[in-house]
């Protein structure tokens, strides 16, 4: 039903956008997508966006809301060409062997370059290989002075974030001159790398192409459209051609303005901030007019494409505001919160900074919506490479289908100043993030904000919290040894002393390494409530993050270590995730082995088995059913507690020592020895599991379905077989 959707949408669009240019460059896309049906999908790609005439979309995929934005785009500048990739996953030999992707790479590499041209690769030897397969005069070239040759060859195939600002001035002039250039990029993974540094103004792919049409956004693709689409469709995607349809519109959204929606905001979002032709006419297009601002009780959908459109907008031109000219955001009241006009906005507060790369620092300190606050720096805290967060909330909504605040709340800067002066739209805790190792503190200090309720385990006295815990920040800071909790204020302000839950937490935090044999991380782990979040209803990462709701039961001592509760499993599996080996999780497990810690830490916490557990007693008839039915392993990859079921089998029969001497052995692994692709590692987890208990599992792989090599198998003949 879906794939007739997407046809009828397709072939709407045709008629709709026939006049924005649709057909302008078929000749283009006969040459590129002849033969072409289906192209892989290396990792997660990432969208790019088409923002001006001289580009035109080649292939889409699918953001959060089911919408199309560009996957591949081409273009023409003065005498040359261009045609890029939203991963560099498209020049490796995995993609190039997946559907027609080598046909799309060689059709570009002849579009480029001609039929006789002469293709640099630089650094992407697996491309060069592919297109001499398909008889290309290719060439993969390693070293970095590869520009000195350029004018000898016809095409260039690289990763833009590979070069310099010199020679990205250097390549735009010769694609002037004729030459073309292929190019794989992927936005979201760029910044990750690049956290001191602006996609939009930073990025080399975007230095060179934003003048030329297109640019790298941020954001990820849930799927790619896996046929070749119609010309109508790829038109739709272009954000220049949704600005005009946009405008020639009027001011009321026409029909199927989700998707045109869509592609502006990515598009928006990723054009460098003096780059006038979307934000003026989208701008102009706006007008004065009052538009619903994201909340919970009001969440924006994908069809409400002026109020999307002017988040997006406001959030671009304030991002670019010096900080005196920052307003408070018309959301910031309703999330995070408000600061008290009355709550004492405090001078020189000293902050002493210590900690390891990529921790988040709490200084005890928060800033009030669109106000000013000011950091100073002395020499010592000047050279370590601080950066200033404002804000707990760093999940970003932007992909998201429905807004319930703002997309992006919280804001980094860099401390590279002596004196540093910011401010929030929507406020926020404060915090210093490190870039390297700090053994030794440094000393900064923060005027203009005000003081939050905070507690320290092991320094903050009962004492102490009885008059932090009244501070006026809306949200507080608890932090144990081994996990930070940022709360409401509200839920902490009833707590008489966080010493013993803490204690919990810690304790909790502390049966992973015991499972798993590696230590815990240097920085604590950090848990933030948020009213909506980037994916689920928790999910990993740093810090762990979870919905406004869970926020009163993170700070429940009681709960946290009474009997099962669903809720408290996910924190304890989220954990898991942050944890879990990829050399003993194969296809299908991701969302199981994440579990074998949630199972210790309530066996160990809580006295709960984990054969007794509520959640796993039902799956003993599931199990059954499953085996009746033939014991399907695609079946089993698709119901994680089925597939968990097989795991606690094992450690009822085996107990948890077995899993530690397992994980163990794994630990011993060298880099030679770790397993490669799923195959490998369904093997080497039969094989260790089977040696440390001394017994042949085979026979009890066989009656789960799970396949392994008859060369692993018979390597166990020696030991008895075994059958729960």
């Amino acid at each position: 039903m879906q794939a007739l959707l997407r046809g009828l949408v397709g072939a709407f669009l045709v008629l709709l956008f026939a006049a924005s240019g649709a057909a302008a460059n078929d000749a283009d896309l006969d040459v590129l997508l002849d033969g072409v049906a289906r192209i892989g999908k290396p990792g997660v790609p990432g969208p790019l966006a088409v923002t001006g005439p001289e580009a035109f979309v080649v292939w889409t995929g699918r953001d959060g809301a089911d919408l199309a934005l560009p996957l591949v785009v081409a273009a023409h500048h003065e005498k040359g060409k261009l045609i890029a990739f939203g991963h560099p996953g498209y020049f490796g030999a995995a993609a190039l062997a997946e559907h027609d992707t080598a046909r799309l790479l060689a059709n570009a590499a002849r579009w480029l370059g001609g039929r006789r041209g002469r293709v640099c690769c630089w650094r992407q030897p697996e491309l060069a290989e592919r297109l001499t397969a398909a008889g290309i005069d290719a060439q993969n070239v390693p070293q970095r002075d590869w520009m000195g040759a350029l004018d000898s060859y016809d095409a260039v195939f690289l990763k833009p974030s590979d070069l310099d600002v010199e020679e990205v001035e250097r390549l735009r002039e010769w694609i002037a001159r004729g030459g073309s250039v292929g190019l794989a990029d992927l936005g979201w993974g760029w910044q990750q790398l690049n956290p001191r540094r602006v996609l939009a103004e930073d990025h080399p792919g975007n230095l060179l192409c934003a003048p030329l049409g297109f640019v790298w956004s941020d954001g990820s693709f849930n799927s790619i459209d896996p046929v070749a689409q119609d010309r109508g469709a790829l038109s739709a995607a272009s954000a220049a051609n949704a600005l005009k349809r946009l405008r020639e519109g009027g001011r009321d959204p026409a029909p199927l303005d989700a998707q045109l929606g869509a592609v502006l905001a990515s598009a928006v979002r990723a054009v460098p901030a003096h780059d006038a032709r979307l934000l003026e006419p989208l701008e102009e297009w706006l007008g004065d007019r009052e538009l619903p601002t994201p909340s919970a009780q009001h969440p924006l959908a994908p069809k409400d494409v002026a109020a999307r459109l002017a988040v997006v907008v406001r959030h671009r031109r304030v991002a670019a505001l010096p900080p005196e000219e920052v307003e408070a955001a018309p959301t910031a009241d309703d999330f995070p919160g408000a600061v008290p006009e009355s709550a004492k906005r405090r001078p020189g507060a000293r902050v002493d900074v210590a900690g390891v790369r990529g921790e988040r620092v709490t200084t005890g300190l928060y800033a009030a919506p669109g106000e000013v606050i000011t950091v100073k720096l002395g020499d010592e805290a000047l050279g370590a490479g601080l950066q200033l967060r404002i804000g707990a909330h760093s999940d970003e909504l932007w992909n998201r289908p429905r807004w319930e605040r703002d997309p992006e709340i919280s804001m980094r800067l860099a401390l590279d100043r002596r004196e540093v002066r910011a401010a929030s739209p929507h406020g926020g805790a404060l915090y210093v993030e490190l870039s390297k190792d700090l053994e030794s503190p440094v000393q900064l200090t923060i005027d203009g904000a005000v003081a939050a309720p905070r507690f320290t385990l092991g320094r903050t006295t009962a004492a102490e919290w009885r008059t932090s815990r009244r501070a006026p920040a809306p949200w507080a800071e608890l932090e144990a040894r081994h996990v930070i909790l940022s709360v409401p204020s509200s839920v902490v302000r009833g707590l008489d002393d966080p010493a013993a839950l803490l204690e919990l937490w810690d304790r909790v935090m502390e049966t992973y390494p015991e499972l798993d044999g590696e230590p815990l991380a240097k920085r604590p782990e950090r848990f933030v409530p948020d009213v909506d979040i980037s994916a689920g209803y928790m999910h990993s990462g740093y810090p762990v993050m979870t919905h406004l709701d869970a926020a009163p039961w993170l700070v429940d001592h009681d709960r946290i270590l009474g009997k099962p509760d669903p809720q408290v499993w996910g924190l304890w599996h989220e954990l898991g995730h942050n944890r879990q080996s990829p050399d003993w999780t194969f296809g299908g497990t991701g969302e199981v082995t994440c579990n074998l810690y949630t199972l210790f830490v309530l066996d160990r916490i809580s006295g709960v088995k984990p054969a007794q557990h509520t959640r796993i007693v039902p799956l003993a008839k599931r199990f059954e059913e499953y085996r009746a039915a033939g014991a399907d392993f695609a079946e089993w990859k698709q119901d994680p507690f089925l597939a968990l079921y097989m795991y606690v089998q094992l450690q009822d029969a085996f107990g948890w020592e077995a899993y530690q001497r397992v994980f163990a052995a794994y630990l011993q692994l060298d880099e030679r020895e770790r397993p490669k692709g799923d195959d490998e590692k369904r093997d080497r987890w039969l094989v260790t599991f089977s040696r440390t208990v001394e017994r042949d599992l085979s026979a009890f792989f066989e009656l789960w379905g799970v396949p392994t090599s008859q060369t692993a198998r018979d390597s166990l003949s020696d030991l008895e077989p075994w059958l729960p």
